[in-house]
């Protein structure tokens, strides 16, 4: 736990207020003092306290009010509420605490009981956080592919449904490619399966780099990738599938095992874009990408084909688009 903590003392009463952020001060700690509930939520808008200690009294707010609003502004980031005040009766106590309050102090404060408070406030936050990053780590792990670090198949599915339900509500365009290594059976059965990953962590880099923020690029199995890129023409993505087919054959890769050796992969592509007729589910967008990629094995890989309105045709870098 850090030794300084920021805590806002929110609290109207001149006196009363200085004196618990002497008390701060001699504990440690970086003390704000706000005197009313206006001013709370600005500087929420530009910062957030580790902790507040609240007098819930304040001129400009209702007292309950006022504090459930802030409670429900501040649970999600883990903030703990510290509730200071010199009405003491049982029902009162109870509905601070009702409200939001993490616990109750009555006025004066006692150093000794203020300290304990804090630390154990503290330490709440600090396990709230420490499990929040946890999450987010575990998030990012269901979504990610564990070798290449792409997203995985299961999150690719998901972001082209996604896209094609923009596309049915708001006419949103998107294009899909599927991406599928040439003979890369070969690869592993010549120098082994650990050059094998690591000419797909190599493809990863090419299928990310220049990428917008929007596209989603994943591993859709084994050497097959999938490309997701809303908002953009046909041609556009013709531009983009022929600087990544480029970008795959510049590679010089080298076994793992015997790097004086140096060798090239090549990669077949397979493009469907929406809206197209053909297209009445994300599903059907896989299905005419898996049909141009089917086509394009077919005639021998290392080239890019495209369904557009019911046909098949060879991209090439030479024709006008």
């Amino acid at each position: 736990m850090k030794k300084s903590q920021i805590i806002w003392v929110v609290d109207a009463d001149s006196l009363s207020g200085l004196a618990t952020v002497t008390l701060l001060k001699e504990m440690g700690h970086i003390p704000v003092h706000i005197y009313s509930g206006q001013e709370t939520f600005s500087r929420l808008k530009r910062e957030v306290p580790d902790l507040i200690l609240l007098n819930p009294e304040l001129e400009d707010t209702e007292g309950l009010d006022f504090l459930k609003k802030l409670y429900d502004t501040l649970d999600p980031k883990g903030v703990p509420i510290l509730i200071i005040s010199r009405i003491n009766t049982p029902e009162y106590i109870s509905q601070v605490l009702e409200n939001g309050g993490f616990c109750y102090i009555k006025k004066p404060v006692d150093p000794l009981e203020l300290s304990a408070y804090i630390h154990s406030a503290l330490k709440k936050m600090e396990i709230f956080k420490d499990l929040q990053e946890k999450n987010e780590r575990l998030k990012k792990l269901s979504v990610t592919d564990s070798l290449t670090g792409l997203f995985n198949h299961r999150y690719l599915i998901e972001q082209l449904e996604k896209a094609f339900n923009l596309f049915v509500r708001f006419k949103r365009p998107f294009s899909f490619i599927m991406i599928d290594l040439d003979r890369f059976k070969n690869v592993n059965d010549t120098y082994g399966h650990l050059t094998g990953d690591q000419v797909l962590l190599q493809i990863a880099t090419v299928l990310t780099a220049g990428r917008r923020n929007t596209d989603i690029v994943g591993r859709y199995g084994g050497e097959e990738f999938g490309l997701l890129l809303p908002e953009i023409t046909p041609e556009n993505i013709v531009k983009v599938a022929l600087r990544i087919i480029n970008n795959i054959r510049a590679l010089t890769l080298k076994p793992v095992n015997n790097p004086s050796l140096s060798f090239h992969v090549a990669a077949s592509f397979g493009i469907s874009s929406c809206p197209d007729p053909k297209g009445t589910s994300a599903e059907d967008f896989i299905n005419l990408s898996d049909q141009a990629l089917y086509k394009a094995k077919s005639k021998g890989g290392n080239c890019i084909y495209m369904f557009k309105n019911g046909f098949v045709s060879e991209i090439r870098e030479d024709q006008d688009e």
